[in-house]
């Protein structure tokens, strides 16, 4: 047999990473004609990006939140190069009240005796300060700016966040998030990536609270009146969005790393006992970082504090990452081991970041394009997994290799004959393999009579390959349902959830469009075919990792199918849990599913709710909203989206979550989307155009569509509100999707509807 195979490299675009903005022509310091200031002089710079004439090389940064009034005010006193003769300095600020500007040489002596007046262009969020002496090319000069301003309301700058003890006790604390351009609404900066500079950073507090910044502590000084001020190391040089600082009563657990570096999480007092496995994880992985990259962590510090009100999952701030309390915290009674799972990648994202800053992700990325791309033919010779016994017989095999970005194929050659090869064995390499119709019958059949032939990461990445190949048109749908055929003899958890995982998410996709007969059909096959899977597993938390995660997705989709034996031990499960007034303590990789079948009735659904609401474990709280989120009744669905519009019971931070529950639920994905089209001004205050919740929002909803009906519906209301949304790309990324079900259907639902039926007769 002569074997061809197309090798598709998964997606990298745009790794030269770019720092170029317009800079005014030589008339740049010249007022801009129609830009006004807001009290109605021109405003100097006319460009959304700050001019490149005035360089940051060093923030000092005094700032005093008071969390009783929830205002703060500061100072900064910033070092900058100036590269062109100038008047005017003009730098970033935002809903900031700037009380004094001066600007100073070198020897902190002021420029003027005159009070400088400070114009403000809000439109752009920038400021300028205009100096009646001319600052000269090449000298060192200090911008000193005083100001002040209400911490945010909501998740960007440095905004109030909030928690109650088990008393009752509501305490206040106040965070900072500046990803992407958020830093000037904590002080005034040149508050684009390109503009790094160091950072000595010294934070006032009262006696009963800490600070925490990026650096280590310097040293704490009694200022009387009951403050402090904590003076921090300075900084490496970095950009604006990456500096953060805290001030909190949060309590800590802290271990040190084969290097030295001393790591500590931070959790609000009466979760400090859920923080002792990220500190685990945290230093396991920092060494793992340190020693696999040969880079070693650059600062002498790591802090990952899980903050109570934040809206995506992490932010990698240097020397001091924030976390939402679900991605940061894990107890062991409570959360899952996909809880923790999370957790460990959540933390893992986050410290990659810390320890490959941009030159060696630069390199790294080079390094992989040179191996993938340049030597992939001869890896790939070294990565054939074959027919263990090998004929000796002279007939050659040749095997047509054709990465796409490349014009002309390339040539594998087998000396030997073989009944059957694997490419890119254990999937080391990031790319596709797509074989000819024999290869892949070959394959199917190997893994029929004998799949233990193959790794489990082999037989993993053959499912994975062939739906990804179906879903680009690629493959037949009824080849790659052949190729899974095997599972009931699979013994290896992770192919079982990668072939299950796929056939979840087709059933998903036919059901919300209705298609019963399709619908019905999968959902007996798939209960037929893998009864033996469902029925041997356990309602304990006993295994490993891959066997409870497993245990967690079948059981699931057990009783989302409702099959008899699993609705019966969810419902016992349930009901001994509720009648022990949820004291008992319910397997943990099952009692989301044991939630979500006890809310299906009017009681156990305002049981749930009740306890949602006292509940003090994040985790707990996020599955019980899950649950309640999973009701078939479109009226309980509709509370509580209203629940979480109102931001008491349910925190504002969970609504763009709580509406993709609802929308990925077959009853409520229009009553998701008509919610968002009906609310969208409201959610726009709630979470600004361009931020992780209108993201998730509007993934969440719109990729739930899977007709051309639905789409022009959708792209009908994004045209309603284009000013507001014509720069977002998640808009295009969100429509896309909704083509690409539509592409799906009508390529492969004939397939299944014909595979299924003939599997079932």
């Amino acid at each position: 047999m002569v074997f061809s195979c197309k090798i598709f490299i998964n997606n990298i675009k745009k790794l030269i990473f770019t720092a170029q903005f317009c800079v005014q022509t030589s008339d740049s310091n010249s007022p801009a004609g129609d830009n006004l200031a807001t009290n109605g002089l021109p405003f100097p710079w006319s460009k959304v990006r700050l001019p490149n004439y005035i360089v940051p090389v060093h923030y000092h940064l005094l700032i005093h939140p008071n969390l009783t009034t929830l205002r703060f005010n500061g100072s900064v006193k910033i070092e900058i190069d100036v590269k062109n003769n100038t008047n005017w300095l003009v730098l970033h600020s935002k809903n900031l009240k700037i009380f004094t500007a001066t600007v100073l040489d070198e020897h902190e002596a002021h420029l003027s005796d005159k009070v400088l007046s400070v114009l403000e262009y809000p439109s752009h969020e920038q400021i300028a300060i205009f100096s009646p002496k001319i600052l000269t090319s090449g000298e060192k000069y200090f911008l000193y700016l005083e100001f002040g301003a209400p911490l945010s309301d909501g998740f960007y700058g440095f905004y109030k966040s909030t928690y109650k003890t088990k008393a009752g006790e509501t305490r206040v604390l106040a965070s900072t998030h500046f990803e992407p351009t958020s830093a000037r609404m904590a002080l005034p900066c040149f508050d684009e990536p390109i503009f790094k500079a160091n950072y000595t950073v010294r934070i006032r507090r009262g006696l009963s609270h800490i600070a925490l910044s990026n650096m280590p502590l310097e040293q704490t000084v009694e200022i009387g009146n009951g403050l402090f001020e904590d003076q921090f190391e300075v900084s490496v040089k970095m950009s604006s969005y990456l500096l953060a600082f805290i001030v909190c009563d949060f309590r800590s657990v802290s271990g040190m790393t084969a290097t030295g570096i001393n790591i500590s999480i931070y959790a609000v007092p009466e979760k400090w006992h859920q923080t002792h496995y990220a500190l685990e994880a945290a230093l396991r992985l920092m060494e793992f970082y340190e020693q696999y990259f040969n880079i070693l962590y650059p600062l002498p510090k790591l802090d990952l504090i899980a903050i109570p009100d934040f809206q995506s999952g992490a932010m990698e701030n240097w020397g001091l990452t924030t976390y939402m309390e679900t991605s940061l915290l894990y107890d062991p009674d409570i959360s899952s081991a996909s809880d923790k799972l999370w957790v460990t990648m959540v933390i893992g994202h986050e410290l990659a970041h810390q320890v490959l800053y941009i030159k060696h992700i630069l390199s790294l990325i080079c390094y992989y394009i040179k191996i993938s791309f340049f030597l992939g033919i001869l890896t790939g010779t070294r990565r054939l997994t074959t027919s263990p016994s090998l004929p000796n017989t002279c007939t050659v095999h040749t095997f047509y290799c054709t990465y796409t970005n490349l014009s002309n194929p390339d040539v594998l050659t087998l000396d030997e004959e073989v009944d059957w090869v694997k490419l890119n064995s254990d999937m080391n390499g990031y790319y596709i393999v797509h074989y000819d119709e024999e290869g892949w019958n070959a394959l199917t059949e190997l893994l029929s009579a004998n799949h233990t032939a193959l790794s489990f990461k082999d037989r993993a990445s053959l499912i994975h390959n062939a739906f990804q190949l179906v879903t680009a048109g690629r493959l037949s749908l009824n080849r790659a349902l052949d190729l899974i055929g095997y599972l009931n003899s699979e013994t290896h958890n992770v192919p079982l959830l990668q072939g299950l995982g796929y056939l979840q998410s087709f059933y998903k996709l036919i059901d919300k469009r209705n298609i019963t007969d399709v619908t019905h059909n999968l959902k007996t096959y798939i209960l037929q075919y893998f009864r033996d899977v469902i029925d041997k597993q356990s309602w304990s938390d006993d295994g490993m990792v891959s066997d409870r995660r497993l245990r967690e997705e079948v059981l699931s989709l057990a009783c989302d199918f409702d099959y008899p034996p699993c609705l019966e031990k969810a419902k016992q499960l349930y009901n001994s849990w509720v009648e022990s007034s949820g004291t008992i303590s319910l397997p943990t990789d099952v009692s989301e599913t044991v939630y979500m079948v006890g809310a299906q009735d009017d009681s156990g659904w305002a049981y749930l709710l009740e306890k949602y609401g006292v509940s003090m474990c994040e985790t707990e709280k996020s599955k019980f909203l899950s649950a309640l989120a999973s009701s078939k009744d479109s009226e309980k669905l509709s509370r509580l989206l209203q629940l979480g519009m109102d931001g008491t019971l349910i925190k504002p931070q969970n609504l763009p979550s709580l509406i993709y529950m609802v929308a990925r639920n077959p009853v409520g994905h229009f009553l998701a989307w008509d919610f968002v089209k009906k609310h969208w001004n409201e959610l726009v205050e709630k979470f600004p155009l361009g931020s992780f919740g209108i993201r998730n929002i509007i993934v969440g909803t719109v990729t739930q569509f899977s007709s051309t009906e639905e789409l022009r519906e959708v792209e009908d209301f994004f045209k309603s509100i284009t000013e507001q949304v014509s720069q977002l790309r998640v808009i295009q990324v969100a429509t896309e999707n909704v083509e690409k079900n539509i592409m799906w259907l009508s390529r492969n639902l004939e397939t299944m509807r014909t595979w299924l039926q003939q599997r079932l007769n």
